[in-house]
């Protein structure tokens, strides 16, 4: 119009972004239920990028307020209303709690996060899936899940946004049928250690590392064995 560029800055040029995040994210029916403006607005503030003690909420971050960091039928940002549901955890300052349970219309259990944050409690869904532990400051999620008819042990963690699941094989040994149990993780989030199961219902402990990769342990505990617990760091 005119021709040329011009600068400026303000509510009136934010407005139109915000808009048009708020505008995607009352097309996908993730936040709130009924949805309503209020639970929209709530989504956008509570995922911005701080920018400056000058800005009130931030940036705001398209991809963290519509979840594309994980696979949209995995992840759902709601209140819950499970009809059951119990904490396996929580962070050491209280704010962040870990757990699992069913969400209605939903079979199959579902692991949730909740922290708390200045506009409220803001909870993370994964269907299929069973928390088991949670790393001191509330950032690593571990536990099992179904996967193809074998359960696996998958990996949380919340920033940066991941979510894996463990393999079978172990770097010196035969492949494990399943993992049942995660019994730690590293205040990182890139160590894990648990029971696994071998072929013919055998019991191993394992550990797991980011680095090292799936390790049986049952040279050191044999047949029937299980982790009990590991250090916070990880060693």
């Amino acid at each position: 119009i005119g021709g040329g560029y011009v600068s400026s800055n303000g509510t009136s040029m934010a407005a139109p972004f915000v808009s048009g995040l708020a505008a995607l994210l009352w097309s996908t029916g993730y936040y709130g239920n009924p949805l309503n403006a209020d639970n929209v607005r709530a989504a956008i503030q509570r995922t911005c990028d701080p920018v400056g003690d000058w800005v009130a909420y931030g940036r705001i971050n398209v991809a963290k307020a519509m979840g594309t960091h994980m696979p949209s039928t995995e992840l759902q940002k709601a209140a819950p209303s499970a009809f059951y549901s119990e904490v396996i955890g929580a962070s050491v300052d209280g704010e962040v709690m870990v757990g699992f349970g069913w969400l209605p219309g939903q079979s199959d259990m579902s692991s949730f996060r909740r922290k708390d944050t200045f506009l409220g409690p803001q909870f993370e869904w994964r269907h299929g899936a069973r928390a088991q532990k949670v790393s001191r400051d509330g950032n690593a999620i571990v536990g099992v899940a179904n996967v193809n008819g074998r359960l696996q042990c998958f990996r949380w963690k919340v920033e940066p946004m991941l979510f894996e699941y463990l393999p079978l094989q172990p770097i010196n040994g035969t492949e494990f049928e399943s993992i049942v149990q995660a019994v730690s993780v590293s205040d990182n989030g890139e160590t894990i250690s648990g029971q696994a199961i071998l072929p013919g219902g055998r019991s191993r402990a394992f550990v797991w590392s980011a680095v090292h990769g799936l390790i049986d342990l049952g040279t050191l505990g044999g047949d029937y064995s299980s982790a009990a617990d590991a250090s916070n760091d990880g060693s």
